[in-house]
């Protein structure tokens, strides 16, 4: 980056040290710039012939130099790391599609989060075994059962990633004594109880489903109080700390 562009750094390296050569390099690009947005760009917002980052850049065109071409700069740089971050994480369709629920299970803005592992070590588990967790590309609308079966196979492979307790898999209560007395793993690091983790998988198969639909002109949104009989359970959502 350093060789390319002066004035976007990717250390602590002060604006002042850099070379004359390549401050007059990044004020001609700047100029260049501005030139070519003043003399082709008539509508700013026309979306169709300009490119999208200039129409964002020109609405700043009295800034100085150097803000005009950080600007321009901190979009290619977006750009290339998320052109980078689908082709490497997102090469497979199986770990694209499960995305959804891998930032609703671990916990996010609107689902709680009740297990010790953030996504990271979630999105790692799923890249490195796709087609094992491939029921969860239908989480949102797969009967409850079958959500539950696919979030629990996740979750129990966090908790243990060896399979050395795969039979306790159905329950997680088993899974949590297992741990506790197999392995003699510590009280913040078992599992969560089956109730409390149904009630979480409920929220998550609601938020998944609204995100899932988010591109539809009227969703036809899950509600937790009104459902179907297939999700008959979601009008029961309550904390699990309750009587």
């Amino acid at each position: 980056m350093r060789a390319r562009s002066c004035l976007v750094q990717v250390d602590d390296q002060c604006h002042d040290a850099a070379k004359p050569a390549a401050m007059k390099r990044d004020e001609k690009h700047v100029q260049d710039l501005i030139v070519y947005i003043t003399e082709n760009m008539t509508n700013l917002f026309d979306v169709d012939n300009h490119p999208r980052q200039l129409i964002c850049i020109s609405t700043g065109l009295f800034a100085s130099h150097d803000i005009e071409y950080s600007l321009l700069k901190s979009v290619e740089t977006g750009r290339t790391k998320m052109k980078i971050f689908v082709e490497s994480s997102l090469s497979t369709d199986n770990a694209a599609n499960i995305l959804p629920v891998v930032h609703a299970l671990p916990g996010c803005e609107t689902t709680t989060a009740i297990f010790i592992f953030g996504k990271k070590t979630v999105f790692k588990l799923i890249r490195k075994s796709p087609s094992k967790f491939t029921n969860l590309q239908n989480f949102d609308t797969i009967d409850f059962s079958s959500s539950l079966s696919a979030a629990r196979e996740l979750i129990s492979s966090l908790y243990n990633p060896k399979d050395k307790f795969a039979s306790s898999y159905v329950d997680l209560n088993k899974l949590c004594v297992k741990l506790a007395t197999c392995k003699d793993t510590s009280l913040l690091r078992l599992p969560p109880s089956e109730p409390a983790f149904k009630e979480h998988v409920l929220r998550s198969c609601l938020q998944t489903k609204m995100w899932m639909s988010s591109h539809l002109d009227h969703p036809n949104h899950l509600s937790p109080m009104n459902t179907d009989g297939r999700r008959v359970h979601l009008a029961r959502i309550q904390s699990t700390f309750s009587a």
